[in-house]
């Protein structure tokens, strides 16, 4: 590939670079890193990456390599923190495998899915695991890089989120380890009182994506991911459309987005009486249902 100017700052030159610390949202993982040796058309001067169709292709390929591991990663974690109190032949009866089935898992000879390590992380709390962390829905959740808590709220729990915060708070609360999990809710929370409900319900935090999006112009069109991507150019890899977004702007826009949700939060604990956001967790009764 031959080199050519940077568009974005027209000072440096874009030319095939790999590089560490870089990394991509795949699926529900926030910051997916790629590996070093990627190459990917990079500016010199302001670091702006190109990204057509082609390589597009090859990027999503490598990080679901790169996202089959972390699952592959989670799955030894659980499997070697619940081998310590139980038989291998006892997990796999409980979950209904097949005999040998994590053996095979543990040596990545089978892939896991998700939901299977969503199982093993629940597991391996009943059975004295010290930390895990558990997302509830939404396409901003954070959960360790395993995608396991959407699909166990999604497939198995099958519930709305405020139903099913409560549900795990309580649950961990009459199992003796609620504070050795951190309970994180995602899924539909748009402003500081949404994240105030969440925490009253039992959440110990909430991560948001869309309120984000939408502080810097999203307009909801659905098209994140197809052709030149986003028409008011948040994500898209276009070099016409990704100047519509000046950083310094978009920077404003989410500190004034935070800094008023910090005022209303701050506004709602002090009007309860509490000390701390985290005298608001699982107090239920302070919810005034409307009907």
């Amino acid at each position: 590939m031959k080199t050519f100017e940077c568009p974005a700052c027209g000072k440096g030159r874009v030319a095939p670079r790999g590089g560490k610390g870089r990394s991509f949202p795949y699926k529900q993982v926030p910051a997916l890193e790629i590996a070093d040796d990627f190459e990917i058309p990079t500016c010199d001067a302001c670091g702006e990456m190109f990204i057509g169709a082609i390589l597009a292709k090859k990027l999503d390929a490598h990080l679901e390599r790169r996202y089959a591991r972390l699952l592959a990663a989670a799955v030894k974690s659980a499997i070697k923190k619940i081998a310590e109190h139980a038989r291998q032949q006892e997990l796999e009866q409980l979950l209904g495998l097949s005999h040998g089935y994590l053996s095979k898992l543990r040596n990545g000879k089978k892939e896991p899915s998700p939901a299977l390590v969503g199982e093993l992380m629940f597991e391996a709390v009943d059975r004295g695991a010290q930390t895990v962390i558990v997302g509830l829905g939404g396409t901003a959740t954070v959960d360790g890089g395993t995608g396991a808590a959407p699909e166990i709220a999604k497939k198995n729990i099958a519930m709305p989120i405020e139903y099913a915060i409560p549900k795990v708070h309580d649950y961990l609360v009459s199992e003796g380890v609620r504070d050795d999990v951190v309970l994180i809710a995602s899924g539909g929370l748009r402003t500081a009182d949404d994240i105030a409900k969440a925490i009253a319900l039992g959440a110990d935090g909430c991560v948001v994506a869309t309120a984000e999006a939408v502080a810097v112009g999203c307009t909801h069109c659905g098209n994140c991911e197809r052709g030149r991507g986003c028409q008011v150019g948040i994500t898209t890899t276009d070099p016409e459309l990704s100047r519509f977004i000046e950083p310094e702007w978009g920077e404003t826009r989410i500190v004034n987005l935070y800094t008023a949700w910090t005022k209303r939060l701050r506004s709602i604990i002090a009007g309860f009486g509490l000390k701390s956001v985290r005298d608001l967790r699982g107090r239920k009764d302070l919810l005034v249902r409307h009907m």
